[in-house]
């Protein structure tokens, strides 16, 4: 009797786990998490964009800083310190997802995570110099404007990636939502903090205000979808973001004025 019950089971087709990687999660809408990534994430945009309007106009800094190069320097400069105090209120006041996103800075991230997020910064820097910059060549020039262009907006950068990615990921994470939901709102919202970006190339018009929206959302759907796969470690990301800054951001911002 054991060994026919033993041959039975050994006949038994196996259960066919293959189809597990073909599904898709289904998202999750916890509302108080929604809406306080969402007021965290308008508060920041707001602020931000306040802050640059507001202490851009002030006369002192008109005097300090002249000329278009030095008056996106300024900008910089401006844009960096308000989002890093944003930043430090947050952390100081206790928002638990900000703290995680910066401790995980500590933790290794897996290789697929790294290799991820390296590739979405070099794709995005080779199609940017290969035919959105008005002068290309200066992406390799050495000068002051280029130093200050690049390390300043770099800390301003550094601060969207903890909110960006990091809080909104993983208090969507927290709140029990899986599947693609979580990363669509780490890529609208990214989006939004970038709507000044719309000049030349573009005409002015809807293609000049939407093609810079859908640039961004796309790079931050690629970072938010690069964060899950260093298992919600933020070091590939925060890298990756950097790296194209320190690249791109001065000729990037010569070319669309802002």
């Amino acid at each position: 009797m054991d060994d026919e019950g033993e041959d039975k089971a050994a006949e038994a087709p196996a259960p066919d786990l293959s189809q597990e990687y073909f599904l898709i999660p289904r998202p999750k809408l916890d509302l108080p998490a929604v809406l306080e990534v969402l007021a965290v994430a308008a508060g920041f945009i707001l602020i931000s964009q306040l802050g640059l309007i507001l202490i851009a106009g002030s006369a002192p800094l008109r005097d300090l800083f002249q000329g278009t190069e030095g008056g996106l320097i300024g900008g910089f400069l401006i844009g960096a310190l308000v989002q890093l105090t944003l930043l430090g209120a947050l952390y100081a006041f206790g928002q638990k997802d900000v703290k995680a996103a910066i401790s995980s800075l500590r933790e290794k991230a897996p290789a697929s995570g790294w290799q991820m997020a390296l590739g979405v910064a070099a794709v995005f820097i080779i199609f940017i110099i290969g035919g959105w910059l008005e002068e290309p060549a200066r992406v390799v020039e050495f000068s002051k404007f280029a130093l200050l262009g690049s390390l300043v907006p770099a800390v301003g950068g550094a601060t969207q990636v903890v909110i960006f990615q990091g809080f909104i990921l993983l208090r969507l994470k927290r709140a029990g939502m899986e599947g693609w939901l979580p990363m669509v709102f780490s890529g609208l919202a990214f989006s939004l903090l970038h709507v000044g970006y719309a000049s030349p190339p573009f005409e002015a018009g809807i293609a000049a205000i939407l093609a810079p929206l859908l640039g961004s959302f796309g790079l931050g759907l690629a970072w938010a979808w690069a964060f899950r796969m260093s298992n919600y470690k933020l070091a590939p990301v925060l890298a990756s973001q950097v790296l194209a800054i320190l690249v791109l951001q001065p000729w990037m911002a010569l070319s669309y004025g802002g």
